[in-house]
């Protein structure tokens, strides 16, 4: 199946398959890459200079939410704090937001190189910023995504919600790599910390630093357009990533979903 896109621009659509640019999806709206290419860039971690890059990612300021290993059946994922990809409005979710005393400091400001897309951020009362909310129409939610504080584990999320179904890793920096963990039914892919590509391995401890939220339809479609590793339990990150450990050209990836759409973009 072919997917023809406007020019360069894939809003939407490209933001569930290249998000794992750690915690930076709104910067790469416009990438066209698949995300096993996107994957395997470097990544832009942030960073501060007074402190470690592992410190950064597991920030105890960052936003202090444990709803993923709490099941609310009045609003369980991808719905937060009533809000829900795909149905709420941009402007009652801004409400919501300016109402909840858990946040300071909201704002919203065009996406670039979108003729619709608008972007919502705000941070903790702590000063952290950590969240962000994107219209990709600029009427209705399209995305939620947060960084979170590491309160809580893999184990305790599979405990709530079962096994991820796809998983793939990005290694992010030395001392540091994501494992994207994806629940396609809960239109939801949840970040787990470990120490590191080429040593680093996912357990039970391993902490939740992240969560993106989306709709159904950019989930399906983020999952047709790249391959994803099926859930083969605790491994080490080159069980979920083998072509970003080993020699390019020598790793043999045993994909459980592969590609089954191209973008093509309009002349």
């Amino acid at each position: 199946m072919r997917i023809f896109t406007k020019g360069n621009r894939v809003i939407g659509i490209l933001i569930a398959v290249t998000l794992f640019a750690l915690f930076a999806f709104i910067m790469i709206l416009n990438r066209q890459e698949p995300a096993a290419e996107v994957l395997a860039s470097e990544t832009s971690i942030p960073t501060n200079s007074q402190t470690d890059t592992v410190t950064s990612l597991r920030n105890p300021k960052f936003l202090k939410d444990t709803s993923l290993i709490h099941i609310d059946e009045a609003c369980d994922a991808p719905c937060w704090r009533d809000i829900v990809p795909g149905k709420t409005k941009f402007e009652d979710a801004l409400i919501i937001l300016q109402g909840d005393t858990d946040f300071d400091n909201l704002r919203t400001q065009p996406v670039q190189d979108s003729d619709t897309a608008i972007l919502a951020t705000w941070q903790t009362t702590s000063g952290e910023s950590c969240c962000q909310l994107i219209a990709d129409d600029g009427e209705t939610v399209s995305a939620i995504f947060f960084q979170l504080a590491p309160d809580m584990t893999v184990k305790q999320l599979i405990d709530a919600r079962g096994e991820p179904e796809y998983v793939l890793g990005n290694r992010g920096k030395d001392d540091q790599a994501i494992i994207n963990l994806f629940y396609p039914e809960q239109s939801m892919t949840v970040f787990a910390f470990v120490a590191g590509a080429a040593t680093g391995t996912l357990s039970e401890t391993s902490e939740i630093i992240g969560v993106y939220y989306t709709t159904p339809q950019s989930m399906d479609m983020s999952l047709k357009l790249s391959s994803f590793y099926g859930w083969k339990g605790y491994q080490p990150f080159s069980a979920y990533a083998p072509e970003i450990i080993v020699p390019l050209g020598n790793a043999t990836p045993d994909f459980k979903l592969t590609p089954s759409v191209t973008l093509t973009p309009n002349k």
